[in-house]
């Protein structure tokens, strides 16, 4: 597999993984129901996609079409539309089937694609379509963060654009994995996946604490017999980020109080910062800050 998504899914994704039908029944909503789905809609469970807040006092821009789609502030969707009225104004919820929300996932999560990478993309169709079943389950079990919606249209679960981000090759991916997602140990698992892997994945619990995952293992993204990384054309594969030290002393002392423990008065102006130790796979897991008043160690993601 050639792209850096399927290689990188492939790679941090082991163990004894299978793919397994989603055996799920239809998640049945209360309210009218849908609309006759369009020729060539997805059918099979459905779920909740919160799209936005609209204020209170504004309009929702809700519109029927006559092509089948609804739209919310000009954008088409599949599917229906609902209004959830909340403290900060009107909540407007895609109600929609899983098939059919995943083909306006899969585009915007791996870009446009041509046929020959028709592999990347059906695995990003299974990881997404993992991700989602994850989370519709945490929901419906009163563990999501409402109880009026299973996921966010946003990368705080996954970008979802409607119909008008759907791609034929990416539709034809979603269609040839229909109902496939990861399975280990008899459940269906979280596969997070991401744009760059900076050369080398991180282990669960390096990312994120806790016992890990043994599906979720550190994997090396490099080009066998290159000094390549499969993943080494994201644009964000080399980055850098440049402070003045207004602006790094500034950050302490709006958050690094957060972190660790501070003499009376703050840790005053910062005199230099390092990494002070790394993980297994690289990446800053100690990150000492010193200043004027001490000494103080910051766990790498948090100095983030």
């Amino acid at each position: 597999m050639r792209r850096a998504t399927t290689r990188g899914l492939v790679a941090a994704v082991v163990g004894a993984l299978a793919l397994a039908a989603c055996f799920a029944p239809p998640l049945q909503e209360s309210g009218p129901p849908a609309p006759a789905p369009r020729a060539g809609d997805a059918v099979g469970p459905t779920i909740r996609v919160a799209l936005g807040v609209v204020p209170r006092g504004e309009a929702p821009g809700l519109e029927p079409g006559t092509d089948g789609l609804v739209r919310f502030k000009g954008k088409p969707y599949r599917g229906l539309l609902r209004t959830v009225p909340t403290d900060s104004g009107i909540l407007v919820v895609n109600v929609v089937p899983l098939e059919a929300y995943l083909r306006g996932v899969v585009p915007l999560e791996l870009g446009e694609r041509p046929a020959a990478e028709r592999a990347a993309l059906e695995a990003q169709a299974v990881a997404a379509r993992s991700f989602t079943v994850t989370r519709v389950t945490a929901a419906r079990a009163g563990r999501g963060r409402s109880m009026d919606f299973d996921l966010m249209a946003t990368v705080a679960d996954q970008v979802y654009g409607g119909t008008e981000v759907e791609r034929p090759n990416a539709s034809a991916a979603v269609a040839a994995t229909a109902g496939l997602v990861l399975t280990y140990g008899g459940r269906v698992i979280v596969a997070p996946y991401h744009s760059s892997c900076g050369g080398e994945t991180a282990a669960a619990e390096e990312a994120w604490g806790g016992p890990g995952e043994p599906f979720l293992k550190r994997a090396s993204d490099k080009i066998p017999g290159s000094e390549r990384y499969y993943c080494d054309i994201a644009p964000r594969f080399y980055w850098e980020r440049a402070l003045t030290g207004a602006e790094l002393d500034a950050f302490v002392r709006r958050y690094l109080g957060t972190y660790a423990t501070l003499p009376p008065g703050g840790a005053g102006e910062v005199q230099g910062v390092r990494v002070a130790k790394r993980t297994p796979s690289g990446r800053a897991e100690v990150v000492e800050f010193r200043t004027e008043r001490g000494t103080f160690d910051v766990r790498g993601n948090d100095s983030r």
